[in-house]
C-alpha cells in the first residue's frame, strides 16, 4: 500500500481534504486486510469522548483494532512512530469498552 496524508490538523479548506485522504486510507487499508481474510465488524468505533479505533475487524477467532494512518511522505516520520505510547493507551481502553 502506497502512504496517503492523513492529517487531521489543518485549514478549514484543508480540514475536508484531510478527512477525504483518511477516509480513503481507511478504505485502502479494508480492501487490503480483507484480502488477508480478515472480516470487516465495524469501522470508525467511537467510544463517548474517549477515542475512535478506525477498523475493528476479526481473523480466524481473533478480534483486532486497526488503527490507519497514511503518509503522503515521512517527514513528520513513518504511520508506525505516529502511534506512540499515548495513542496506545487511548486505542487500549477503547477496545476494553
Amino acid at each position: 500500500m502506497e502512504p496517503n496524508d492523513k492529517n487531521q490538523r489543518g485549514s478549514a479548506a484543508g480540514d475536508q481534504s484531510s478527512v477525504n485522504k483518511g477516509h480513503e486510507g481507511e478504505e485502502e487499508a479494508c480492501k487490503f486486510i480483507a484480502q488477508l481474510g480478515y472480516k470487516i465488524i465495524k469501522r470508525n468505533f467511537k467510544y463517548g469522548r474517549i477515542g475512535e479505533i478506525d477498523i475493528v475487524a476479526e481473523h480466524e477467532d481473533t478480534l483486532v483494532f486497526i488503527e490507519v494512518k497514511g503518509r503522503s511522505n515521512y517527514s513528520f516520520g513513518t504511520p508506525e512512530e505516529s502511534v506512540n505510547p499515548r495513542k496506545q493507551a487511548q486505542l487500549k481502553k477503547v477496545a476494553s469498552m
